[in-house]
């Protein structure tokens, strides 16, 4: 199977999932599989299963397509996962006007794509989003992957920077109660948290000068905004804590274990690493107060 980072004439298979597995890639003018083209996911729970050869009947039966095409791997609506996996790949989108991207649906909603679509001024009519189940053949760019999933792997920063570099120039209007928010929790859905632990870990960060935020209720601008202006972001793992990656280099982020999690989260990791913050990872000690209050005063918090 070839491993190249860019090719011309390809094929691309739609993207499919069974059970574990998933499928979906670009193959070359020879019908061999190109790597470069696929998540690679050793480590995670879904693993890429696409054949090493298409077939001669496969190739015939191609729907033929005019133009050029930049291969952008998946279209994530999980947050945690497209800010670390589909993000940067809409860099490749910032100032494109010849080539189209196109990107593999993960999932039938698209919405997220498309929110970060507007807000980085890209026209939908750039990036495609291929939901039918037919093979393509058309002159196609593959650009690796800048992250390995589910491990402390970056691979390439410069897609991550591209296209954050254009969110922090953008003015961002925002209600003026988010203004001026330095210590900032971020709450998530008590799904691996026994909820009376949650609350009470909530509570005992608001007594110390945090504001509770719930993401899933702020717009992008919004989440994008306070996790850019605070000095602190604190919260349980989880994707809502992935918002790091907007912070600046001397925001603080403290990252509380539960109970699967007895160290920092790998996609975590990378995403305190690609805004350059500090980190810090509490142990979950279930509704232990004074252990994670002696936490936060070992902080100076």
């Amino acid at each position: 199977m070839h491993k190249l980072e860019s090719v011309q004439l390809s094929y691309m298979t739609p993207f499919s999932r069974v059970q574990k597995s998933i499928y979906g890639g670009l193959y070359n003018h020879k019908f061999i599989l190109l790597l470069d083209s696929l998540r690679d996911s050793s480590s995670a729970l879904y693993r890429p299963r696409d054949p090493a050869y298409l077939t001669k009947e496969e190739v015939e039966n191609a729907n033929i397509w005019d133009g050029k095409f930049i291969f952008l791997g998946h279209s994530f609506n999980m947050y945690g996962h497209f800010l670390l996996e589909t993000l940067p790949m809409l860099s490749y989108l910032l100032d494109q006007k010849i080539s189209r991207g196109i990107f593999l649906p993960w999932q039938e909603d698209n919405s997220l794509t498309y929110k970060f679509m507007n807000l980085l001024n890209i026209d939908h009519d750039q990036a495609l989003i291929y939901s039918q189940n037919r093979i393509i053949c058309a002159d196609f760019v593959v650009k690796p992957r800048p992250f390995i999933i589910n491990t402390t792997i970056l691979k390439d920063l410069s897609p991550y920077r591209k296209v954050l570099e254009r969110i922090h120039s953008m003015h961002l209007s925002i209600c003026s109660s988010f203004k001026g928010l330095r210590k900032i929790f971020l709450s998530r859905e008590a799904n691996r948290i026994p909820l009376e632990v949650s609350n009470s870990v909530e509570s005992l960060f608001q007594k110390k000068g945090f504001t509770i935020i719930r993401p899933e209720s702020l717009t992008i601008k919004e989440q994008i905004y306070i996790s850019k202006s605070a000095s602190v972001i604190a919260g349980f793992s989880g994707s809502q804590l992935h918002n790091s990656i907007f912070a600046g280099e001397n925001t603080l982020v403290i990252e509380i274990g539960d109970e699967y999690r007895k160290a920092i989260n790998p996609n975590q990791y990378i995403s305190n690493k690609i805004s350059g913050c500090g980190s810090k990872f509490i142990a979950y000690k279930g509704n232990d107060l004074r252990w994670y209050e002696n936490q936060i005063v070992d902080l100076g918090l």
